[in-house]
């Protein structure tokens, strides 16, 4: 595979991190205060570590990083619809 295909490939995993960020942090202040919100919080932190990590990653092999957000999934009305929508990108993101 040539470098160009595989930065293209990594800054669509890094679109993929970027609506992580924002679908979980979403969920989480939607909860309000409380354990559950605090640990969706934390998810979102390891997804800007991943999101970092394929940046850096991107910009070593020459590449500039998207700035663009992938795909969210943020229906729903409850937290059980909101967990729901969070594993469905998550298994999104294992299975493109």
């Amino acid at each position: 595979m040539d470098k160009d295909k595989i930065i293209a490939l990594l800054n669509q995993d890094l679109e993929g991190e970027h609506a992580a960020i924002i679908q979980y942090l979403t969920h989480a202040y939607a909860m309000g205060e409380g354990e559950i919100a605090c640990e969706i919080e934390a998810v979102a932190r390891e997804e800007m570590r991943h999101l970092d990590w394929l940046a850096e990653t991107i910009v070593r092999l020459g590449g500039t990083p998207s700035l663009k957000r992938g795909d969210m999934r943020m229906g729903g009305d409850s937290v059980s619809d909101w967990m729901r929508n969070d594993v469905l990108l998550e298994e999104d993101a294992m299975n493109p």
